[in-house]
C-alpha cells in the first residue's frame, strides 16, 4: 500500500474519537465521517506542502498512534497495484509507456541531495529491474512548480530522462522545455 493508502486505512478503522498531531499539537475529531475526511485533507496537505522527509515514517507513525499496526497489505480490490508483469505485458504495447515517479512520492524539491539521489534512482533501478524499462519519461510526484528544482533536473538528465510533465496548466509548444511540459488540467 502507499503511505496515503495506509494511513486512509488507519483512519477508517480506528477507534479512537480524536487524536493530537505532533506537527500542529492540534486535537482533531475523528467522531464523523466527515472530520475523518477534513483531517485526512489536513494530513495530505501537511504531507504535500512541508519538508517532511518521507511521508513513509509519517504513515507509521500515524498509523501507530491510531492503532492499526498491520496496514501494510490491502485487500480491496481498488486499492492494489498493477504487477510488474501487467507492467510489461502493457509497456510492449505501442499504445502505453512508462516512466518513473520516485520511489516513495515526496516532494523532490524539498529532498537533501542524498534523499534525493535515493528517490531517483531506486524508482529508475526498480523499472529498469523489474520491468525492462529505460529512463525516458519522469513525472514529479504532485508536479506543481514547487515541487521540482533545478538540481531535481539535473539529477534527473544524469539518470538519462528525456522528459518530465508537471501538473502545471498549460500548453506547450515545439520550443517548450521537455522538463516543464504542461498539461491542460481536466476537472
Amino acid at each position: 500500500m502507499s503511505w496515503i493508502d495506509r494511513i486512509e486505512q488507519a483512519v477508517e478503522e480506528t477507534k479512537l474519537s480524536k487524536l493530537k498531531t505532533h506537527w500542529s499539537g492540534e486535537i482533531y475529531d475523528l467522531s464523523t465521517i466527515e472530520k475523518r475526511i477534513t483531517f485526512l485533507r489536513e494530513v495530505r496537505n501537511y504531507a504535500k506542502g512541508s519538508s517532511i522527509g518521507s511521508p513513509i515514517e509519517l504513515a507509521d507513525e500515524l498509523c501507530s498512534e491510531l492503532g492499526d499496526m498491520d496496514s501494510q497489505e490491502c485487500c480491496d480490490s481498488l486499492d492494489k497495484k498493477i504487477s510488474w508483469e501487467q507492467i510489461k505485458s502493457m509497456h510492449s504495447s505501442d499504445l502505453i509507456s512508462f516512466g518513473g515517479h520516485s520511489h516513495t512520492h515526496p516532494i523532490l524539491s524539498f529532498l537533501s541531495d542524498h534523499d534525493l539521489k535515493q528517490e531517483i534512482g531506486i524508482s529508475l533501478r526498480l523499472l529498469k529491474e523489474k520491468g525492462n524499462i529505460g529512463p525516458v519519461h519522469y513525472s514529479y510526484p504532485e508536479g506543481l512548480a514547487y515541487c521540482y528544482s533545478s538540481k531535481v533536473i539535473s539529477l534527473l538528465k544524469e539518470h538519462g530522462v528525456k522528459c518530465c510533465p508537471t501538473a502545471i496548466d498549460g500548453v506547450n509548444n515545439s520550443f517548450s522545455d521537455p522538463f516543464n511540459i504542461k498539461r491542460i488540467i481536466a476537472s
